[in-house]
This record gives C-alpha cells, structure tokens and sequence, in this order.
C-alpha cells in the first residue's frame, strides 16, 4: 500500500511540473481569417494620408527645389586670390612676350643696320670698252657687301678738247640709261650703247693722226654717273671719267676729283 501511494503521488508531482499541451491544433479557415484580418489591417494603414513635410525642421530652413534654381551662384571670382593670381599672371606674360618680341625686332633692326654701315654697297665703273662697229660696252658692278638700288644714272660720250669744263656735260637724252635696278653684292649692270655721229666723226680723226705718227691721244671721253641707296637709305652717288686712249685702244682713268669720285 505504501507503495501504491508512493507511486500515485510521483504521478501527481510530474504532471504539475509539465503542464499538458493543448491537443488541437488551429484549422486552415482560422488561418486564412487571421491573414485576411492582417491585409484588411494593412491596407487600412497605406491608405492614411501622408503628413505635410515641414519646411522648418528644428531650427534649419529647407529650400524647395524652385527656390534652389532661383539662388544666385555665391562664387565670386574677384574674391579668389588663386584665380586673380592667374589672370595677372597671364596679362604679364602677354605683355613680357609683346615686349619680348619688339626687342628682338629693334636688335634686328640694329644689327641690320649695323651690318649696312660696315659693309656698304659701292658702285663703279668695271670696264668700258669699244667695240666695232662704233660701239661702247659699259659694266657697272657692285664692290661693296651688301645690296644697292640704282635711282638715276647716266652715260655719255663726248667730244672734249683741252680741259674739262668745271661742270660735267652729260647727255640729259642719255639720263636714267640704267633704269631702276637693284644690283647685289658682286653683281653688275651691263650697258651697251652706239655712238653719235660727230663722237664717230672724231674717233676716225683721232685714229688717222695715229697712223700718221701723232702722239695724241685723243679727245674722245665716257662720263658719267650713278645715284643709289643702300638698305639704311643712305643715298651715294659715284661719278666716273674716262679718256678713250687711241694709242692703246683704251679708256683710261682721268685724274680729276669733279668728274671721278665715288662717295
């Protein structure tokens, strides 16, 4: 009996410590009533109106998007230093390279001139021939360094007696016999020309009193001059005078500082 007792009261301490499990369980139709309750709850909670946004939000303004388009750009370029800097910068290079390039040019122009003056054109009288029939071959070339412009010039041959008159007499029909001509260093002009009658005449003369035996040499002179400017501007001006020797056939210098010179 005491055993029996026992038995029945372990029994009862164990069932009240696990307490008994409910036996059933929730049917499909309490499911699907309980979903449809959430979704009607759900949808109840969407359909709630939205609460107006705040344009102040604690102590800080916000800005709509139309009133952010509307804000002027706070950058202001004469403010910053980096880009003032810069914009400096670049007008003193233009004008250092202005400066620059007028500088290069002056010196140009300075050693131009320079180069002119020490090496200056010179214009004379090469040779001058005489040439059958009744002809006279002239060159006019270029001894100096640099390149020299023919302005006006003139040849002549003339019948002279005796002295030279102080003036030189050149044929004005013989004025500008060169042209306008730009003649380079070591460069010449050549001119060939016919003698007049009465030059022709004389020539004859001269040579007969030569086969008589006669020392003379003649009267028969080529003058003439040449006015040029160099590359600076300088305007010279040579003058030449030649005495057509019969006794050599040539033309020889005549020592006369009025009618041979060259500047």
């Amino acid at each position: 009996m005491r055993l029996f007792a026992l038995a029945v009261l372990s029994l009862a301490l164990f069932q009240q410590g696990n307490p008994s499990r409910p036996t059933t369980r929730p049917t499909i139709e309490n499911a699907n009533a309980q979903k449809e309750a959430s979704n009607s709850q759900s949808n109840k909670s969407d359909a709630s109106p939205v609460p107006a946004i705040s344009k102040d939000v604690g102590s800080l303004p916000v800005q709509t998007p139309a009133e952010q388009t509307k804000q002027p750009d706070a950058y202001n370029p004469e403010n910053d230093c980096l880009y003032r800097a810069y914009l400096w910068a670049t007008i003193l290079g233009v004008c250092g390279g202005v400066i620059g390039v007028g500088v290069l040019v002056y010196q140009t122009i300075l050693t131009r001139t320079s180069f002119v003056s020490n090496f200056r054109p010179k214009i004379v009288l090469r040779t001058a021939t005489l040439q059958i029939p009744h002809k006279v071959r002239c060159v006019i070339s270029n001894t100096g360094g640099t390149r020299a412009y023919v302005l006006s010039s003139n040849i002549t041959v003339r019948d002279i007696e005796g002295k030279l008159p102080p003036d030189p007499p050149y044929d004005p029909a013989n004025n500008g016999i060169l042209g306008k001509a730009a003649v380079e260093p070591g460069g010449f002009i050549e001119s060939v020309f016919t003698l007049d009658a009465g030059t022709i005449k004389q020539l004859n003369f001269d040579y007969t009193a030569k086969t008589g035996g006669s020392p003379n040499p003649g009267s028969v002179h080529l003058l003439g001059y040449v006015q040029y400017r160099d590359d600076n501007g300088i305007v010279r001006y040579t003058r030449f005078c030649r005495l057509l020797n019969v006794q050599s056939d040539r033309f020889i210098t005549v020592d006369d500082a009025d009618y041979d010179y060259a500047d």
